[in-house]
């Protein structure tokens, strides 16, 4: 394994941890934790790996709307869960979100 990529899994088990902890703020259901782990870890891992069309591009209109949309999403989420705020569920929805862009940035980026 690469240096690169051991440092993009690393950095994604990180975020996946953190993700986790927070989560657990509000909830102890292990399938909902255990899926945040796994999509944040996911999603974090995609960025790290090829960071730069994710990160750094600016003006994209895309992924504004994309950030916009995911934001309200994960809000519509953790009010819908339950009551009062939900962060775990939040968090998921955010990671599937970014997890999705984020492949097909790699996607998009392999095709050129």
């Amino acid at each position: 394994m690469s240096r690169t990529r051991a440092r993009a899994v690393l950095t994604g088990v990180v975020v996946g941890l953190v993700a986790v902890a927070l989560g657990a703020t509000d909830t102890r259901d292990p399938f909902l934790l255990g899926g945040l782990f796994l999509t944040a870890t996911a999603a974090a891992a995609l960025v790290a790996a090829n960071p730069a069309p994710v990160l750094y591009e600016r003006g994209n209109a895309v992924s504004a709307a994309f950030t916009g949309v995911s934001t309200v999403g994960a809000f519509a989420l953790a009010i819908g869960y339950g009551d009062g705020f939900a962060y775990a569920p939040a968090l998921l929805g955010l990671a599937l979100a970014w997890g999705g862009f984020a492949a097909g940035v790699v996607h998009a980026a392999r095709s050129e």
